[in-house]
């Protein structure tokens, strides 16, 4: 019984929701079964936890039996089924009066069933108008407009009324920009996973198709989301892809129509430029740790990199991170005593620990960096760890501890290799770190060491962190 469909639905409503689901069934238009209202009573009474004892098949039947006529546990069955049914039913009657969209769309079928044309044309305009003041620039926007006009147009066949050909290509205009705005971004997102955990080589069919239709269709290309996805599947799909008037005008582009776009493709889209932005600047491209910085600080200022009303805990130290590699240390240490309490309670403190730590560190405080970090609680997140572990690094090798240095070197890089659940692209990212920190460290011991391999090797190494200190490493290092 605790695994049954009947609980498992109890289990995904609220309280106020449960309450308004015994007004549903009380009023037996919806639930004419005495017995299976009954059984809603019972189970109500073990909400939320519904635990397993008190709600077996036995038992109910055995608490029935005694309020009437004996009920045996086969014959719960048929009442079980209806009351599932009918919390069914108050699942679908919740979810229409919460869309007022899909309320509307029903409406229209409802209208077109019963023949009330007048009615249907008035729906009609409503809908027409609620889509365009609150449109969002997304692909449910062109699937309702499609849908919306393939019910007027199968109206019209109907009640034969004129059809026009105009009306005819709005829907078929509808239905293109539906596919491929939804396609374009499924592809985004099988290309970004792609580059995070190395899968197999991502197929481009059909988009090569659209990405020329594109190029063909002005009218198309023009829209923001396409135009938008498009960017992106170039940079995702060719690692040497960079036009630098093309990224100012797409980030632009975001910047000006993000609002536009539903909550959850904003966050998406600004995390796809912020990386985009990493990526350029690990290849050295001249200014993207300061785009990386103006990307995430709008992100954050207009509460687009929010989860559940709380700063995302990593964005928050991605932030410091790259403010103090810009030399914003005042700026940063203003925006932790201002902005922590945006974070989430589970992370605030680690946050807040880690964020304090990397300042210091920046500001070659590297005995307070040590402390702060002594106090984080790693076991949060393995994110914890590696954020300790990487500044740790940095403060042995500018505290000069190198003999401690190299043991927490070669356990780091043990550690690394055996982990199997970091991804591969967070992997490569950390041994390139501890190799070259290796390299920095032997530096004066070894012949076959010099300065010069050393910046090319840094240079041409695009996966790796902490690329600014250690550029400032190198150029520390005596010329041989």
């Amino acid at each position: 019984m605790e695994k049954s469909k009947l609980v498992t639905l109890l289990k995904t409503l609220n309280k106020k929701e449960l309450n308004e689901l015994g007004l549903f069934l009380e009023s037996k238009f919806h639930l004419k079964d005495g017995t299976a209202l009954s059984i809603y009573t019972h189970l109500k009474k073990y909400y939320p936890e519904f635990k397993a004892s008190r709600i077996e098949k036995q038992r109910i039947a055995n608490l029935l039996s005694k309020k009437g006529k004996k009920i045996t546990v086969q014959q719960l069955k048929q009442p079980m089924f209806k009351l599932t049914r009918a919390i069914e039913d108050f699942m679908l009657w919740k979810t229409i009066q919460n869309s007022s969209h899909d309320r509307d769309m029903l409406m229209l079928k409802t209208f077109q069933q019963r023949n009330l044309n007048k009615f249907f044309l008035k729906k009609v305009e409503e809908v027409k108008d609620d889509l365009e003041h609150n449109q969002e620039d997304d692909s449910n926007y062109y699937l309702n407009s499609f849908l919306l006009n393939q019910i007027i147009y199968r109206h019209s066949r109907m009640q034969k009324l004129a059809t026009t050909t105009d009306s005819l290509k709005t829907q078929a205009d509808s239905l293109d920009l539906f596919y491929c705005s939804t396609r374009l971004r499924e592809q985004v997102i099988l290309l970004n996973r792609g580059l995070i955990v190395k899968e197999e080589q991502v197929d481009l069919a059909f988009v090569d198709e659209i990405q020329k239709h594109l190029k063909k269709d002005n009218a198309i290309s023009k829209v923001p989301i396409l135009r938008i996805y498009n960017f992106f599947i170039n940079c995702l799909s060719d690692d040497k892809y960079y036009e630098k008037k093309e990224y100012q005008s797409i980030k632009q582009l975001i910047f000006d129509n993000i609002f536009s776009f539903p909550k959850r493709e904003q966050r998406n889209i600004i995390i796809l430029l912020h990386q985009y932005a990493l990526k350029l600047y690990n290849r050295e491209e001249e200014g993207f740790l300061e785009e990386q910085f103006i990307i995430c600080k709008f992100g954050v200022e207009h509460k687009i990199l929010y989860e559940d009303n709380f700063i995302m805990p990593f964005i928050f130290f991605n932030l410091i991170q790259v403010a103090c590699e810009l030399n914003k240390t005042d700026w940063a240490s203003q925006f932790i005593e201002n902005n922590i309490n945006l974070v989430a309670p589970d992370f605030k403190d680690n946050i807040k620990l880690v964020s304090k730590a990397h300042l210091s560190c920046s500001k070659g405080d590297y005995e307070d960096t040590l402390i702060y970090l002594r106090d984080v609680d790693y076991k949060k997140n393995y994110y914890f760890d590696l954020i300790i572990k990487t500044l740790t690094i940095r403060c042995y090798y500018e505290l000069e501890e190198h003999d401690v240095l190299q043991s927490y070197l070669d356990s780091f890089y043990a550690f690394v290799r055996r982990h199997t659940q970091m991804s591969p692209y967070i992997k490569e990212r950390l041994q390139n770190y501890l190799q070259f920190v290796n390299k920095l460290l032997k530096f004066p011991y070894h012949s076959k060491f010099n300065k010069t391999d050393l910046i090319e090797s840094l240079s041409n190494e695009e996966n790796i962190y902490f690329r600014t200190w250690l550029n400032q490493k190198v150029s520390e290092l005596p010329n041989t």
